[in-house]
């Protein structure tokens, strides 16, 4: 969860200076459920980390994908809502 008053309004500066640069945010590190709701409602439109998957060597990324697919609609289930609610803003 992010951690204090200031971490939220450095973190929300960053992502409206973002949007108004006409680009989309990308957060990383993202571990919790709570951290995407947060995200979500600061309109970060994109985020990576562990809640989504452990790291993947390369020679298994394809292995893992085509093996996973349930899990893989999951995650874009969550993408396809962070940029419904940012669109929405």
């Amino acid at each position: 969860m992010i951690a204090s008053r200031d971490v939220l309004a450095v973190t929300h500066a960053t992502i409206a200076l973002i949007a108004n640069l006409g680009m989309a945010s990308l957060a990383e590190g993202v571990e919790e459920p709570s951290q995407v709701a947060v995200l979500q409602s600061l309109g970060c439109r994109y985020a990576q980390g562990h809640f989504f998957s452990r790291p993947v060597r390369a020679d298994r990324l394809l292995d893992g994908l085509e093996g996973n697919v349930a899990a893989a609609r999951s995650r874009d289930h969550v993408e396809q809502d962070l940029a419904k609610d940012y669109d929405a803003a």
